[in-house]
């Protein structure tokens, strides 16, 4: 599965949108819309973050984004 489709999935399931998660992990709305289209990736310590809110393994998250680069 790649980032994106992870993204999406966090949205349904937590009922968020990109404002509410731009703000929860402190990084811009406009990055957050990169990450939904698949034009950039979280860093490190974003994705860590990201990791530990949804309770996500980093290397589940890392590898999602290989599999969205591979695109």
């Amino acid at each position: 599965m790649t980032f994106s489709r992870i993204l999406k999935a966090i949205y349904r399931e937590y009922n968020l949108d990109g404002h509410v998660l731009s703000h929860r992990l402190s990084v811009s709305e406009a990055e957050i819309k990169a990450w939904e289209e698949g034009r950039s990736f979280p860093k490190e310590k974003t994705m860590r973050d990201f990791s530990a809110m949804f309770a996500i393994p980093l290397a589940t998250l890392e590898k999602s984004c290989h599999e969205e680069e591979s695109l």
